[in-house]
């Protein structure tokens, strides 16, 4: 009885280990939906009229992750910004996204860029690029998969503007530009571990 035991012990360690050195092979992302929800907060500074801003971001991007390193995917979200005169303005963005994770490992370096229009009190385009890393947390748990990115974006749109003298047409084509800190959490198309 007790070598049939040690013989059973010996069989179901080399299980877990042939189960542990397969597992280190497999991709962490296969094709198929990947989704994020991202939050972030910007600096802003306008070019023309010397304003600056503090902006809140809420964004969610739902897309196709293509391969192991690249996703494709479509973001919609609120823009509110804060003016040093303590003005709201809100805008809402609508931004394609490509997004290149350079490893497949549990943590791993990003870029991220995204282009496109916004709505809102800054109507107009919409560019930025942000770089991070992704982190994986607990290997697959529901709330592990966390990004954490700084960026640089520019968003065009036209201002009142109040140097120009009376009679004259008072907008004029301005250019924000920001400085991002966001986190991201996401879900989809990916192999559990």
């Amino acid at each position: 009885m007790i070598i049939l035991a040690l013989l059973l012990c010996g069989v179901a360690e080399t299980q877990t280990k042939t189960n542990k050195s397969s597992l280190a092979n497999k991709r962490y992302f296969k094709t198929g939906y990947r989704g994020f929800i991202e939050t972030g907060v910007a600096v802003s500074d306008n070019f023309k009229t010397k304003e600056k801003y503090l902006c809140l971001s809420d964004i969610t991007i739902q897309g196709y992750q293509m391969s192991d390193h690249m996703f494709v995917g479509l973001g919609i979200g609120r823009l509110l910004c804060v003016s040093e005169k303590n003005e709201e303005y809100s805008s809402f963005p609508i931004l394609p996204n490509i997004r290149y994770e350079f490893q497949n490992r549990v943590i791993s370096p990003f870029v991220d860029m995204q282009c496109g229009g916004t709505l809102g009190d800054f109507k107009g385009l919409h560019l930025a690029f942000s770089f991070g890393f992704r982190s994986f947390g607990s290997y697959g748990g529901l709330l592990g998969h966390f990004s954490y990115s700084l960026g640089y974006s520019l968003q065009t749109y036209k201002s009142d503007y109040n140097g120009l003298t009376s009679g004259q047409d008072n907008k004029i084509q301005a250019l924000n530009s920001f400085t991002t800190f966001k986190m991201a959490i996401d879900w989809g198309a990916r192999l559990k571990r």
